[in-house]
């Protein structure tokens, strides 16, 4: 009797239920009906470099003629080296000390996980052609690792060193530090035969 009542109940609920949706269906035809949402552009700005990052070009590397990181990044507030000596010097991007960033030397990815009391990446300034620099998210092909931010080193071809004509050639230059009356010399041998190149450094 129980079971009866209650089969009931429902076969009368649903029938009013079954109309309104049949009703409803009647008067909304979604395959005849149009919205246009207006047109939506997708742009990015013509020089992406001007808007965030920090870029330091062969122009102002010739002007500055940096030694070593500190002087390679000391016109940039947002970015610090800490460490005295080469060996130990680190950059900071906002704080963000470079072990947390992807770096890469002319598209190869380095591995920046050295001992804390080492620099992550030894390079020499006077082998840099332009250095970028991605604080914060970086986009999506400075690669894996760059939640933080993006550093990449672009380092100078033979052809940028030698003059048309020349295949041969090569720089000395010498450094004195009265703090420690340490004296700091570097070799560069640079030659090109053909579409063979070859580069030698030695500091």
């Amino acid at each position: 009797m129980k079971f009866l009542k209650l089969s009931t109940c429902i076969a009368l609920g649903m029938g009013p239920v079954s109309a309104w949706a049949q009703d409803l269906n009647a008067n909304v035809d979604f395959a005849d009906e149009q919205v246009f949402l207006g047109t939506i552009f997708v742009s990015a700005p013509l020089n992406p470099e001007a808007e965030d990052g920090v870029s330091i070009t062969s122009e102002a590397l010739a002007l500055s003629n940096p030694a070593d990181l500190s002087e390679l990044f000391a016109a940039e507030p947002t970015l610090s080296v800490g460490g005295g000596i080469p060996m130990a010097q680190k950059l900071y991007v906002n704080g963000i000390e470079e072990n947390n960033l992807a770096i890469s030397i002319d598209g190869a990815r380095q591995n920046n996980r050295i001992f804390h009391h080492n620099t992550t990446t030894l390079i020499d300034p006077s082998l840099l052609q332009a250095v970028r620099i991605d604080p914060g998210v970086a986009p999506a092909d400075a690669g894996p690792g760059a939640l933080a931010g993006a550093l990449e080193y672009e380092t100078v071809d033979v052809e940028d060193l030698l003059e048309d004509g020349d295949n041969f050639g090569g720089s000395f230059k010498t450094e004195y530090d009265s703090n420690g009356d340490v004296f700091t010399n570097s070799l560069t041998t640079y030659a090109r035969e053909g579409r063979v190149e070859a580069l030698a450094f030695a500091r």
